[in-house]
């Protein structure tokens, strides 16, 4: 059925979209129990259809103009070019702030995607307080027994490690570590 919904959100059918985001997310909770990040994903993916329903086409545009730039700007950093990379993120992040929000997950992925970004560029003052926001977004949105929240709690370990900051480091990678086990 997500197939089914993914197709039907490409051709802007949005109407069919819903209908097949709330039976996935009737499964899910049905398997499930509420808490389940697998059960916080339905929820969000029937939520974007929504959004995605109420926007302009321009809008939806600039939505996936994000998504490419996400795309080129990770791409970049992978191939050590993270300098390349941050005004890609930069122009990604306001897009997604203007038209989801800041407490938007997408956002939050925005925000530590530049953690990365300086993080790889040694530019650590300026990767810890994107990937906090991104934490605090979310915990949020999320919910703290989310993978992508014990992930952004990894890059923070990441970060200390690379700062030499032995302690701080040893507390997120076991508390990503804790929270990766309680999802599977």
């Amino acid at each position: 059925v997500i197939w089914l919904a993914v197709r039907y959100e490409q051709q802007d059918d949005f109407a069919a979209a819903k209908v097949a985001r709330q039976e996935v997310l009737g499964i899910k909770v049905g398997l499930l129990d509420m808490e389940h990040w697998q059960v916080t994903d339905a929820r969000l993916a029937l939520k974007r259809v929504e959004l995605l329903h109420g926007l302009t086409t321009q809008q939806r545009q600039s939505i996936q103009e994000a998504i490419t730039l996400t795309q080129t700007a990770r791409e970049l950093a992978k191939n050590s070019k993270p300098g390349e990379a941050v005004p890609l993120g930069e122009k990604a992040l306001k897009i997604r702030q203007e038209l989801l929000g800041e407490e938007h997950p997408d956002y939050a992925q925005s925000l530590k995607n530049l953690g990365w970004f300086h993080r790889e560029l040694r530019e650590f003052d300026q990767a810890e307080p994107l990937y906090r926001k991104a934490l605090e977004i979310q915990k949020k949105s999320l919910g703290e027994r989310h993978p992508d929240y014990a992930l952004t709690v990894n890059n923070i370990g990441w970060l200390h490690f690379y700062q030499q900051q032995w302690d701080q480091a040893e507390e997120c990678f076991l508390k990503a570590l804790q929270t990766y086990k309680d999802t599977v």
